[in-house]
């Protein structure tokens, strides 16, 4: 029950980064700004969309490929969609900064690096919870680490 759950959320979190990926990349210039500062670092549209896509296919084939090679255990299944989750999730705010950032519209940035170090620190505990349960569970079966 809890698995599909956990994919559900995943399959999800994938469709609206894709539309929202989309929707982002419909309305960028030709020429995107990455990092804006004395000298703003600028890569085309078509290079964005190019490494966007990958980066997205990798993480998410995981979900696949690693049950296919491997038969891992149920609960590393669910850590694994829920990273992929998080994954898609910091994408998605990332993405969506870089359209805010490029669009020709004054914004407010002091407000935006909640969410974006909200999502990273999101990604960093999710990231970090699976070596910790296993250790824990190795403490708690008193096996050697």
């Amino acid at each position: 029950m809890i698995a599909n759950i956990f994919k559900g959320v995943w399959f999800f979190s994938l469709v609206g980064l894709v539309a929202v990926f989309f929707y982002v990349y419909a309305s960028l210039p030709e020429s995107v700004i990455i990092y804006g500062d004395l000298e703003p670092v600028r890569i085309s549209k078509e290079l964005l969309f190019y490494v966007s896509i990958t980066w997205v296919a990798i993480w998410n084939v995981l979900v696949y490929l690693i049950p296919s090679i491997v038969k891992p255990a149920t609960k590393f299944m669910w850590w694994l969609l829920g990273l992929v989750i998080c994954l898609n999730l910091f994408f998605l705010i990332t993405i969506s900064f870089i359209n805010v950032f490029n669009s020709n519209e004054r914004y407010n940035y002091d407000s935006i690096g909640y969410i974006i170090y909200g999502s990273l620190s999101l990604l960093a505990i999710w990231s970090a919870s699976w070596p910790v349960y296993v250790f824990f569970q190795k403490i708690i079966r008193k096996e050697p680490v």
